[in-house]
């Protein structure tokens, strides 16, 4: 894995490296500020803050996982082929498209194993500080 930034995991079966958006910055349409990634991860690390981009519009959503960032998206994939009533699922069908075909997904943080409490503040932080919860975040709560 490179020093900084999410990187596909390039296993056979993993869906999620398709998705995967490279690079050690990032930043939110809401503001002008660029951000330095925190940390180094794959499509199979867990306890990570993730930001998820639409590949049609400026849309984001901030979020965070403990277990493996690629089941996660799996949630997320099933939510939206399901047609789940959430922020992320409704703006994927909003474009007519399936969830990957909607999204990139980056980490913003990685954190250790096990720090669950500091993994909700992180993730809170992130959605402050790219305004996530003002369009064109999806956020629905801050």
């Amino acid at each position: 894995m490179k020093s900084t930034g999410l990187q596909p995991c390039n296993k056979s079966r993993c869906k999620t490296c398709a998705m995967v958006y490279q690079g050690t910055e990032y930043s939110s349409p809401n503001t002008e500020i660029i951000y330095r990634v925190n940390g180094t991860a794959n499509c199979q690390t867990s306890f990570v803050v993730y930001k998820l981009r639409c590949r049609f519009c400026n849309a984001f959503y901030v979020g965070k996982t403990s277990c493996p960032l690629n089941k996660r998206v799996n949630v997320y994939r099933s939510r939206t082929k399901a047609g789940a009533n959430e922020s992320v699922s409704q703006h994927a069908i909003k474009h007519g498209k399936d969830f990957d075909e909607c999204f990139f997904v980056r980490v913003l943080q990685r954190l250790r194993e096990g720090q669950a409490t500091k993994l909700h503040l992180e993730e809170k932080e992130q959605i402050k500080k790219l305004v996530a919860f003002k369009p064109p975040g999806l956020n629905t709560y801050r």
